[in-house]
C-alpha cells in the first residue's frame, strides 16, 4: 500500500477560512440592513404564456333577424413572454358570426377583451353548437370557448334606465343581472342613464342590481314579460340641505311688518323627505311649514314674515328645517329703532306785528296699526305607498284639510306619475272654508312593472303644496278585498254628503233633485256588491268606476246648489200675502151678512 500523498499547507487553511465563513456570515447578516445583504441572482428561464377565456362558456338566447354583440375576455397566465393570440370560430358558426378583433398581442398577465358578433338574420329556430378557437403562435397551444346557441320567439331584453332621485340620468352606473345565484351578465349605462341587456328566456324572473360610486346600491327582482321590458331603477344618494342666504339683517320700526324670501336647497345627491319648516321665535312666521320632499339640486321658496315689534332692541331669530336625514338652519337678526322724530318747522313771524309770536304746533301723525297676517295652510291625509296590479285601476282617497287661517277658493288636486294613468274627481272646489275638508278620488290604471313616484299637486288662489306617494307596479290577479274595501270608502263619501245635503236642504236651498242623484249612485254601489259577492270583478270593477264618476258629478251638483241662495220672501212677497188675507176676510164677512139675510128672508 502506498502511503498517503503529503498535503500542501495552505489547502488545511483554505478548508478553515471556508467553515468559518458558512458558520459565521448567516449569523451576522440577521443584523445587518437590506442594504448590506448580499444579492442574490436566480435563473429563470423564458418561457410564452398560455391564456383563458372568461367566461368559460356561452349560452346565448336571441331571436330570429337580431344583432348582438358579446365581451369576452382573454387572459395571459403563468409564462414570462408575450404572445400573439389568434382567434376562430368553428365552420358552423362562420355564416353568422364573426370575432373582432382576431388576432392581437398579449403581454404578461395581460387581459384584452374581444367582441363576438352574432346575427341571426335569416337562422332558423334551434339550438346550435359550436366553439371560439384560440391559439398562441408562438407555441401552438390552444384553448376552446363552447358555445351554445338558441333562437327562438320566445325571448326578451330589459332596457334598463338608472337615475337619481329627481329622475336625472346616472351614466357609468354598474348593472349586475343574476338568474337565481348565478350572474349572467354586467355592463355599465351609457350617457342618458341606459343599458340595453342581452336576450333571455321570457316569463322568468332576474335580479337587477344596481350601483354607483355616492350612491346606495339597489337590487330589485324583474320578470322579463315581452320583447323590451323597460325597468326604471331610482338610486338614492345623501340629502343636503341649506338656506340660501343663512343670514339675514334686517333693521325696522316699530309696529312695521316685513316679508323677505328665502331659498331652501338641496346641494347633495339624494332626496330629502318630510322637510318641517320651524322658526323660534313667534315675531317669525313662515310659509310653507312643511315640504313632502326636495329634489337633488332642487330647491323651495320660503316666505318669511318678521315683525311687529312693540320695543326697540336687538332681536335674534333662528329658522330650522328638519328633513328625515339631514337638516339647515337660517339666522334672522333684527335692529328696532323708533321712528324718526317729526321735523321742526321754524316758526314766521309775520312783519306786521313785530311783537306777537304764534307758536305754531305740529302734532305727529298716530302709529299706524299693527298688520294683520293670515296664513293659508293644509292637512292632507293620503297613502304613503301604493302596491298597483298592472292593468287594474285602483282608487285612491285623498283629503285636504283648511288648517290655515283664510279661506280656500278654487282648490284643485293635480298628480304626475311616469307609466300611470291618473283622473280625479272632482276636477275643482269653488270654495273651502276654514277647518273644513274635502276628498278627492284619484283613479290609477297602472301600464307597466316597477316603481316608481306620484307626485300630488294641491293647489288653490291662496297656496300650492306637494306631497309625494311610492308606488310599485306588480303582475298579480284582482284582489277582492280591495274592490270592498274601494267600495266602502266611497259609501262614506256618500254618508258625508248626505250630511251636507240635508243641512243645506234645512237651510232652505233646493236640494231634492241632488238627493235623487244620490239615491242612484248608492243603488250602484249595491249592484257592485252584488257582483263582488258572486265573483264577478271586473263586473265590479266596472259598477265602482261609474259610481266614482257619479259622485264627482253629484259634487258638482253640490258646489252649485250652494252657489244660488235659496229664495227669501221680500217686502213685495209679504204685502201681497197681506192683501190676500185682508180680502179673505172680507169675503167671509160677505159670505155671512149674505146668508143672515137669507134665514132673514
Amino acid at each position: 500500500m502506498q502511503p498517503p500523498k503529503p498535503q500542501p499547507p495552505g489547502r488545511e487553511l483554505s478548508i478553515l477560512l471556508l467553515l468559518i465563513f458558512a458558520i459565521f456570515i448567516p449569523t451576522s447578516a440577521y443584523g445587518t440592513s437590506p442594504s448590506q445583504l448580499a444579492p442574490v441572482i436566480a435563473n429563470v428561464s423564458p418561457s410564452y404564456s398560455e391564456f383563458s377565456f372568461s367566461p368559460s362558456k356561452l349560452i346565448i338566447f336571441m331571436p330570429p333577424n337580431e344583432v348582438d354583440g358579446f365581451i369576452i375576455t382573454a387572459r395571459a397566465e403563468r409564462g414570462n413572454l408575450p404572445i400573439h393570440l389568434i382567434l376562430t370560430l368553428e365552420e358552423s358558426f362562420l355564416n353568422f358570426s364573426y370575432v373582432y378583433p382576431h388576432y392581437f398581442l398579449l403581454d404578461v398577465l395581460e387581459e384584452r377583451n374581444f367582441t363576438f358578433h352574432l346575427d341571426t338574420w335569416g337562422v332558423e329556430v334551434g339550438n346550435y353548437s359550436g366553439y371560439i378557437l384560440g391559439k398562441v403562435e408562438e407555441t401552438n397551444y390552444t384553448s376552446l370557448l363552447p358555445i351554445n346557441l338558441t333562437v327562438s320567439t320566445d325571448v326578451g331584453r330589459f332596457l334598463i334606465q338608472v337615475t337619481d332621485e329627481a329622475y336625472k340620468p346616472l351614466p357609468n352606473a354598474s348593472i349586475s343581472i343574476y338568474r337565481g345565484l348565478e350572474l349572467i351578465e354586467t355592463g355599465i349605462t351609457d350617457e342618458h342613464g341606459f343599458y340595453r341587456t342581452h336576450f333571455y328566456p321570457l316569463e322568468t324572473y332576474y335580479a337587477i342590481v344596481v350601483g354607483k360610486e355616492g350612491y346606495s346600491s339597489k337590487a330589485t327582482g324583474k320578470r322579463l314579460v315581452n320583447y323590451t321590458t323597460f325597468v326604471q331603477i331610482v338610486l338614492g344618494g345623501t340629502p343636503f340641505l341649506a338656506f340660501s342666504p343663512n343670514y339675514v339683517f334686517l333693521v325696522m320700526d316699530l309696529n312695521q311688518t316685513k316679508t323677505i324670501t328665502l331659498r331652501l336647497e338641496n346641494w347633495g345627491n339624494g332626496k330629502e323627505r318630510w322637510i318641517d319648516i320651524l322658526p323660534n321665535q313667534k315675531w317669525i312666521k313662515v310659509q310653507p311649514t312643511y315640504l313632502e320632499f326636495l329634489e337633488p339640486g332642487g330647491f323651495r321658496e320660503i316666505t318669511v314674515t318678521v315683525g311687529p315689534f312693540f320695543k326697540e332692541g336687538i332681536y335674534l331669530g333662528e329658522i330650522k328645517a328638519y328633513g328625515f336625514r339631514s337638516t339647515a338652519s337660517a339666522i334672522i337678526q333684527v335692529q328696532v329703532s323708533p321712528p324718526p322724530p317729526p321735523p321742526t318747522v321754524p316758526p314766521t313771524i309775520p312783519p306786521t306785528l313785530p311783537n306777537v309770536t304764534v307758536p305754531i304746533i305740529i302734532t305727529p301723525p298716530p302709529p299706524p296699526p299693527p298688520p294683520i297676517v293670515k296664513f293659508p295652510a293644509v292637512d292632507v291625509e293620503y297613502p304613503r305607498t301604493l302596491e298597483l296590479t298592472r292593468g287594474v285601476s285602483r282608487l285612491i282617497f285623498v283629503k285636504v284639510k283648511n288648517v290655515g287661517e283664510v279661506d280656500l277658493h278654487n282648490l284643485t288636486l293635480e298628480a304626475y306619475g311616469e307609466g300611470l294613468l291618473v283622473e280625479i274627481y272632482p276636477s275643482a272646489y269653488l270654495l273651502c272654508p276654514m277647518g273644513d275638508s274635502k276628498i278627492f278620488i284619484m283613479r290609477i290604471l297602472p301600464q307597466e312593472e316597477g316603481v316608481g313616484n306620484l307626485t300630488l299637486k294641491i293647489v288653490s288662489r291662496e297656496i300650492e303644496t306637494y306631497r309625494q306617494i311610492n308606488y310599485e307596479i306588480k303582475i298579480s290577479p284582482v284582489d277582492p278585498e280591495v274592490l270592498r274595501g274601494e267600495i266602502e270608502a266611497l259609501r262614506q263619501i256618500l254618508r258625508v254628503l248626505e250630511r251636507e245635503l240635508t243641512s243645506l236642504g234645512e237651510q232652505g236651498f233646493s236640494v231634492t233633485g241632488a238627493f235623487s242623484f244620490l239615491s242612484a249612485v248608492d243603488q250602484k254601489l249595491a249592484n257592485a256588491e252584488l257582483s263582488l259577492k258572486f265573483g264577478r270583478l271586473f263586473e265590479a270593477k266596472g259598477w265602482i268606476d261609474e259610481a266614482t264618476r257619479d259622485i264627482s258629478d253629484l259634487i258638482s251638483v253640490i258646489d252649485r246648489v250652494r252657489a244660488i241662495p235659496p229664495p227669501r220672501i221680500g217686502l213685495e212677497i209679504w204685502f201681497i200675502l197681506i192683501l190676500l188675507v185682508i180680502l179673505i176676510i172680507l169675503l167671509l164677512l160677505l159670505l155671512l151678512i149674505w146668508r143672515r139675510r137669507k134665514r132673514e128672508r
